[in-house]
């Protein structure tokens, strides 16, 4: 579904225009810290370079357990769902193991009168469960920086313009997103799926599962494979273990995040799932020959970001 087909396709009038418009994010545990700033960074930017109160973000729970993220970090919630928002766009982060029937009808009450909905990782599972279309085709969020930007975009787009739309795309684009190396990873995983499929639908698990690392086993099972035939997939296409390529999945994500984003180094460190800072930093320095630290510091001078993407793209022939 198009975000413009939602509410019969209606446009804000231009009194709704002169409003700031509210967004609501549904936390609930196990939600992503690195997700959610780049949903909040989205719209400060709007605002910023709207010169306006275009947006007006908050943070939603159906109780106080929910601010709790996949890192252990525990969120003020700004608003609970007794509250009758009408809101704008909708984003459903984090996992639901109940479903409440406040829940279920705030929910459904939203989607029929929001302009987007969409839900990420179990957020998505749960819109499904309740019978809600999401606007953004889970298959569609790989879990790299960048693509809640390009949907949230469009409805901005929408509300004030592709001009503006497109300078909070450029701002954000110059904050790091979407990342250079996407290209070849996209390129990678075509020629993996000519070779197999199931190899390629690891590597997407691996990709989109950087926070909260799944364990190896988890992924032979999703994708239908036995440890050992994932183990031998690996080294006949990638020339390396499942563990070792999973590792630097996540470090390469570190790397960027030193490089283009002020997030302390032990917040890097929990955002790839790693719960010790030392044992994180000698871990990249094992594999880049540097620790993040002198990364951070050097300005970009060295090339470990390189080094990583020429390795998780490298296919045998």
């Amino acid at each position: 579904m198009s975000p413009v087909s939602r509410a019969g396709g209606r446009m804000p009038s231009q009194l709704e225009l002169k409003m700031p418009r509210r967004i609501g994010v549904v936390l609930l545990p196990g939600y992503s810290i690195t997700t959610l700033g780049e949903i909040s960074e989205t719209f400060r930017l709007a605002n910023q370079l709207g010169k306006a109160a275009l947006y007006a973000p908050a943070t939603y729970a159906p109780d106080d357990n929910a601010g709790l993220s996949a890192q252990g970090i525990r969120l003020h919630i700004d608003r609970s769902l007794t509250n009758k928002d009408r809101l704008h766009i909708v984003v459903v982060m984090g996992h639901a193991e109940t479903v409440t029937d406040e829940l279920r009808s705030w929910l459904r009450r939203q989607a029929a009168r929001c302009r987007l909905i969409y839900g990420v990782d179990g957020g998505a599972e749960l819109l499904e469960t309740l019978g809600v279309e999401s606007d953004v085709p889970k298959q569609q969020l790989s879990g790299y920086p960048g693509e809640h930007t390009h949907w949230l975009c469009r409805v901005l787009a929408q509300d004030h313009g592709a001009e503006l739309a497109r300078r909070v795309e450029e701002a954000s684009s110059r904050l790091g997103n979407p990342r250079p190396a996407d290209a070849a990873r996209i390129a990678l995983l075509a020629r993996l799926s000519e070779r197999s499929t199931r190899l390629a639908d690891a590597v997407r698990l691996m990709q989109a599962n950087v926070e909260t690392p799944l364990k190896l086993a988890e992924i032979a099972r999703r994708v239908s494979l036995s440890m050992r035939q994932l183990e031998r997939l690996f080294a006949t296409h990638l020339e390396c273990s499942p563990h070792s390529y999973y590792l630097l999945v996540r470090l390469e994500y570190a790397d960027f995040l030193l490089r283009h984003s002020h997030c302390p180094v032990q917040k890097i460190a929990l955002a790839i799932g790693f719960q010790s800072v030392n044992y994180f930093s000698r871990r990249y320095r094992m594999q880049f020959g540097v620790t993040p630290r002198a990364v951070r510091e050097g300005g970009g001078q060295f090339a470990s970001r390189d080094q990583a993407t020429a390795l998780l793209t490298k296919l045998k022939p």
